[in-house]
């Protein structure tokens, strides 16, 4: 099974603690966008929202009136089990599992291929720009101007003065 259309654009590929700057206000723009869809239909068909009821009780959503705060929200909700709130029933069927988990795999591997190629690709360029480098500086010396020297008196005088020595350099001459 393969997953079509994945988008690859979202992934930290960069080093280790790598964040996307921007993900948490794509993420407010969406919860603002599916806000706002439900309120312009309602303002469309000319509905009114049913106003809060004023007082120092409010129903919640059990039915149970409980006290409210200045702001109107209620202060004390239902009492859930400490299990329940640290791991929720789980309500997928085992072949939802199974499909959730096959997806997840391709999606993986398809993270994990793509990283490789990204990884491969900075390798070559690297490489090439190595090479480059070594073909530049064979190329220098290959068109330096140098002058031969054939007799060994005038060599031993230059390898006495310190300055000459150091402009001294074994060459082929080919």
């Amino acid at each position: 099974m393969t997953v079509v259309g994945t988008d690859f654009r979202a992934i930290g590929l960069g080093p280790r603690g790598y964040k996307e700057s921007n993900k948490r206000k794509m993420q407010d723009m969406e919860e603002l966008s599916k806000q706002s869809a439900p309120d312009a239909s309602a303002m469309e068909e000319g509905e009114e929202e049913a106003a809060e009821p004023s007082g120092k009780r409010q129903k919640a959503e059990d039915g149970i009136p409980r006290p409210v705060s200045g702001k109107g929200k209620a202060w004390k909700l239902p009492a859930t089990r400490a299990a329940s709130m640290m791991k929720p029933l789980s309500k997928s069927t085992w072949e939802q599992r199974m499909t959730d988990k096959a997806l997840r795999k391709t999606f993986m591997e398809q993270k994990r291929a793509s990283a490789d190629r990204v990884k491969e690709a900075k390798k070559a360029k690297s490489k090439a720009f190595a090479e480059a480098k070594k073909r530049k500086i064979l190329n220098q010396q290959k068109s330096a101007v140098t002058q031969k020297i054939t007799k060994a008196s005038t060599l031993k005088k230059l390898m006495k003065n310190r300055k000459q020595k150091k402009l001294l350099k074994t060459a082929d001459t080919n």
